[in-house]
């Protein structure tokens, strides 16, 4: 098994909207790093691993409203992306 690393980002949004109203509430971010190989990359994000990671340094979620977002991006790239979500 591959050893996974990540970039973690953690920001503090400021009286901003939420699904509460406006509120100040923390944002957990990360992207899971690995050596690019050829020129199709393919594989399974688990976003498990992301929570264990976080959890790591300490940036635990809530108990409500949490929710999750799904992105990729290509940058000075071209391509599809196929995605599937599954509980």
């Amino acid at each position: 098994m591959r050893r996974r690393q990540y970039n973690i980002v953690t920001f503090k949004r400021t009286d901003q909207f939420s699904i509460d109203g406006i509120q100040t509430f923390p944002v957990f971010w990360s992207v899971r790093n690995y050596k690019k190989l050829g020129t199709n990359i393919k594989g399974a994000v688990t976003m498990a691993c992301h929570f264990d990671a976080w959890k790591k340094y300490g940036m635990e979620l809530g108990s409500e409203h949490t929710f999750q977002i799904l992105a990729t991006e290509g940058y000075y790239s071209s391509g599809t992306s196929n995605i599937t979500v599954s509980g």
